[in-house]
């Protein structure tokens, strides 16, 4: 059995692939959210599959790890993929792409911006998938009026990262953003999106010329052994990797850990179902295999973890009274004085 771990708020990403195409897949999976997994005095044997990385809290994160820890000391290497431990997250992962020459852009967290940091930027959070929180910011002044917004608007300071832009605009006009999984080893190529914006989002043109680009995409898989390389050093064996090409150059948005695998039938058209059955069979394939390699090692007991739940309430009972004393005072107030202790870390116009 493949356990599937994300926060119980956000299992969605998986229900379509199990409940509409479970025959494509055919992958013995199971959801558990980490809220249930932490209640548990002993947890299955299997494969455990560690998604929603970046929404863990301090003391669920630890927790996390702990036990991931023990599932590898006890059953090995294997029967763990994306260890928290070991997984890059946004800023970490954008950062080190930046410093080997992956990536010709650099993020930094709000508190921490120099004045070598080229404009235009924009904000978005280092632990969400909402995307952009501003659009293209070409100034000190208003990288200070967006990041003063922000925090009066809740958005914790630690979370606020600024982004330089990058430029992937192909000669024909159109932005390309191409997303691919990994699972099992394998790079499995999902999709390709066209937009004239430089915040692409999923949606499809509706050109027979960037139908058949994006179909020459999932079947040559041209990026496969930079993706599969990228996906290794970062630490993560199962998710979704956003990036555009800049000339021969593979640029890097982001690895989503707990990504939507798949919509419902009832979302694509007579043109798109085959590639998201021949995806989804894909994905199955993948999946299985590591289930196998699994298999073949020893071991079958189930594994016992409540001293690991028992010390997460504890952490997580202190945790909760400073959130809720945060949330005594005026968020705007809070913003406020967030933006003041801020305000330093950039020079004047």
């Amino acid at each position: 059995m493949i356990f599937f771990l994300t926060k119980a708020r956000h299992t969605y990403t998986m229900h379509p692939l199990m409940d509409e195409w479970g025959d494509e897949a055919d992958v013995a999976l199971q959801l558990l959210s980490y809220e249930e997994l932490l209640k548990r005095k002993v947890i299955a044997y299997g494969v455990y599959i560690f998604a929603d990385i970046e929404r863990l809290s301090p003391p669920m994160m630890n927790a996390v790890v702990k036990i991931a820890d023990r599932i590898e000391a006890e059953w090995g290497n294997a029967a763990v993929q994306n260890h928290p431990r070991k997984v890059m997250l946004r800023y970490q992962l954008l950062t080190f792409l930046y410093n080997t020459g992956v990536n010709n852009y650099r993020v930094y967290r709000a508190a921490a911006v120099t004045g070598e940091c080229c404009f235009p930027v924009f904000l978005r959070c280092a632990n969400d998938h909402r995307g952009s929180l501003t659009g293209l910011l070409n100034t000190q002044q208003q990288l200070r009026q967006a990041l003063r917004a922000a925090l009066r608007e809740g958005v914790p300071a630690d979370q606020l990262l600024v982004t330089e832009y990058c430029d992937t605009r192909s000669e024909d006009g159109w932005f390309r953003k191409y997303a691919a999984f990994i699972a099992g080893g394998r790079v499995i190529p999902r999709h390709l999106a066209f937009h004239r914006d430089w915040m692409v989002k999923l949606q499809y043109s509706g050109r027979a010329d960037h139908y058949a680009e994006e179909m020459s995409y999932l079947s040559a898989n041209p990026h496969e052994e930079r993706l599969g390389e990228i996906f290794s050093m970062a630490g993560i064996g199962y998710g979704r990797i956003d990036y555009s090409m800049d000339g021969d150059n593979i640029r890097v948005w982001e690895i989503n850990t707990n990504p939507t695998v798949i919509r419902p039938r009832s979302v694509y058209d007579s043109m798109q179902i085959g590639n998201q059955q021949r995806f989804a069979e894909s994905l199955g394939r993948a999946l299985n295999e590591v289930h196998s390699a699994f298999s073949s090692g020893q071991g079958s007991a189930d594994l016992t973890v409540s001293d690991i739940g028992r010390r997460y309430e504890h952490e997580r009972f202190f945790f909760r009274i400073k959130k809720h004393a945060r949330q005594l005072v005026s968020p705007r107030l809070v913003g406020w004085l967030r933006y003041c202790r801020l305000r330093g870390s950039f020079s004047e116009d």
